[in-house]
């Protein structure tokens, strides 16, 4: 996990001071080229692509309760429709509530694990899909996966800026939607689990 920080107001903590490591080389000469931006048949990640993803996610986790914030933030300044799926009008009514600063640690804890887990596409993918049937009862719909992924996106060029390359900004963005598409065939598979249910409890006549 990235170093914890004792803060948590969001917007509170400076730039990066050294920015300009985030645009380490991106090539490994060490491999043949082919092999490097030869996509993992389980996740479509090239090696290339999960190096982007292993250089700049790090600087992410070290302010990652901070960062959490933001990105929710943005979520909720962008779509402000998903405020009641947190039992809130308003995003100032929610940062005061101690479940959502928990749901903000458990959700970066858990892209932390997803980047954690790349060079194990089939463990990755059984704890996508977990999510996804974690998140079916709550009444989550697939868009609001898609609202998230705009967001992280949104806050990874406000954060960094011209720091993040263009290749990692792309591979961050095919990543999420990677993310996502895995997330909701767990989320279709416990919605189709739940209308079998239901099917049969009707004919039952329950």
């Amino acid at each position: 996990m990235g170093k914890a920080h004792s803060r948590s107001i969001p917007g509170s903590i400076p730039r990066l001071k050294n920015p300009e490591v985030v645009r380490k080389p991106e090539a490994d000469d060490t491999q043949p080229v082919l092999a490097y931006d030869r996509p993992d048949p389980v996740t479509g990640l090239s090696p290339r692509e999960k190096d982007a993803l292993k250089l700049t996610w790090p600087l992410v986790m070290e302010y990652h309760l901070d960062h959490g914030f933001m990105i929710f933030k943005t979520m909720f300044t962008l779509y402000p429709e998903m405020l009641p799926l947190f039992n809130a009008t308003t995003y100032e009514e929610l940062v005061k509530t101690p479940t959502y600063i928990d749901h903000v640690k458990l959700v970066m804890q858990k892209y932390d694990l997803i980047i954690c887990k790349l060079d194990e596409p089939e463990q990755l993918v059984r704890e996508l899909i977990q999510i996804g049937k974690d998140h079916h009862p709550r009444s989550i719909l697939p868009h609001h996966y898609e609202n998230l992924k705009v967001s992280i996106m949104q806050f990874l060029t406000e954060r960094f800026g011209s720091a993040l390359s263009e290749f990692q900004s792309n591979t961050w963005n095919k990543t999420l939607g990677i993310i996502n598409s895995v997330i909701l065939k767990g989320h279709e598979e416990a919605k189709l689990k739940d209308d079998d249910n239901n099917n049969n409890n009707m004919k039952k006549g329950i």
